[in-house]
């Protein structure tokens, strides 16, 4: 018996969405760990903060301080650029997820419905050669 083309694009499409999900798994530890390096920076700079606030430290300490806050400054916004590409990324690849589940459950769908149309037609012409066998012993 030949091999239904559609069974095998439906294996196919199998293999997309398990492909779509592992995607979207990889880009939803990508935007932890950016959230995660954004969370540490915000940290970092509320400890520094309160280390260069206290009264003990001297100018020097200050300065230092200023000079390092404007570098993890710079940190933090390319930190939640990173974020913001992240998410974009998640959202991309939960699409791409959506399309390749639908395409398979449309494929899924074709391959029932031409099942039922074999099954109705075996029928039929099972039906059709027992109506012909009654005609025949009938006198």
């Amino acid at each position: 018996m030949a091999r239904d083309p559609l069974v095998t694009l439906a294996r196919l499409r199998r293999l997309a969405v398990d492909e779509a999900r592992r995607a979207l798994a990889a880009r939803l530890e990508d935007e932890a760990d950016a959230d995660r390096a954004a969370a540490y920076l915000q940290e970092l700079i509320a400890q520094e903060t309160e280390a260069a606030s206290r009264l003990s430290g001297g100018d020097a300490v200050v300065e230092a301080f200023g000079r390092w806050l404007a570098g993890a400054r710079r940190q933090v916004v390319a930190a939640r650029a990173a974020q913001e590409r992240a998410r974009i990324d998640v959202v991309q690849a939960r699409a791409a997820l959506g399309a390749a589940r639908a395409g398979l459950a449309a494929m899924d769908e074709q391959i029932a419905r031409d099942a039922a149309e074999r099954a109705a037609r075996e029928a039929r012409r099972d039906q059709q050669a027992l109506d012909d066998m009654s005609r025949r012993r009938t006198p």
